[in-house]
């Protein structure tokens, strides 16, 4: 596998986990835009925490289309297995 190959396949396990936390949950509210112009939604997740929501254009907040949710998938084990972002293997 490439290198290039290897960090496709780590986005696509970051990604499921970042969307993923929206599985089972519930929109409890809009509420409105934010002071930036982000449209803000209230969401309850299945452990009956709510916390907000915000939709952007992309990760750095240039715009509409993105979201903002609370969590972010913790990518450590998935890179010390497949080596990537400075996980080298120790020599013996």
């Amino acid at each position: 596998m490439s290198t290039r190959e290897a960090y496709e396949a780590r986005a696509k396990v970051y990604w499921q986990g970042y969307y993923g936390q929206l599985e089972g949950c519930t929109i409890v509210k809009y509420l409105g835009e934010d002071e930036d112009g982000f449209p803000t939604l209230l969401v309850r997740y299945p452990n009956k925490e709510e916390h907000k929501v915000q939709i952007s254009r992309d990760p750095e907040g240039n715009g509409e289309g993105f979201l903002f949710l609370p969590f972010e998938p913790v990518m450590d084990e998935y890179d010390k297995t497949h080596k990537l972002n400075n996980y080298a293997e120790k020599s013996a």
